[in-house]
């Protein structure tokens, strides 16, 4: 019988789980496999490690500290969000939650396909027909480098 999945928090400008946003790649690979063991590095290639089948990916900046961390469903592990099973929960639902971190929640208007929210930091990815594909969050940095694509610099 399989162990039961590990609980991995959702948390807006820390990260997910063990896994720290700011942190260097060292840190967060020998956190992530403290909570779910040495197999589960699925790879590495250049800014990004991925975890669990791919599951978790985590990008890195140029100093080699975490700007994003992403992650779709697995059997390893259970992500939560402000109390929500976030693969368990209707895309719609969990929308909302994360809208209602923000400074002005009736701002965000849903999307199936992809959200960035501009002061958290959280995203959602690929709802398809009920729930998201991925959910993630990113850094200050992140941000801002978002940004800057967006403005076109």
């Amino acid at each position: 019988m399989p162990p039961p999945p590990v609980l991995l928090d959702l948390v807006p400008g820390l990260g997910l789980g063990p896994l720290r946003l700011g942190a260097l790649r060292a840190e967060n690979r020998d956190a992530i496999v403290a909570v779910l063991g040495p197999g589960c590095l699925a790879g590495s290639g250049g800014a990004v490690d991925r975890f669990c089948d791919g599951a978790i990916e985590i990008e890195y900046g140029e100093d080699d500290r975490c700007d994003f961390v992403g992650v779709g469903s697995h059997a390893a592990f259970r992500v939560v969000f402000d109390g929500l099973d976030v693969f368990g929960t209707v895309g719609r639902s969990l929308f909302a939650r994360m809208a209602a971190r923000e400074p002005d929640p009736s701002r965000h208007r849903y999307s199936a396909d992809q959200y960035v929210f501009p002061t958290t930091g959280l995203t959602v990815w690929g709802a398809g027909s009920t729930v998201y594909a991925q959910v993630g969050v990113g850094s200050a940095r992140y941000l801002e480098e978002l940004e800057t694509i967006r403005s076109g610099g």
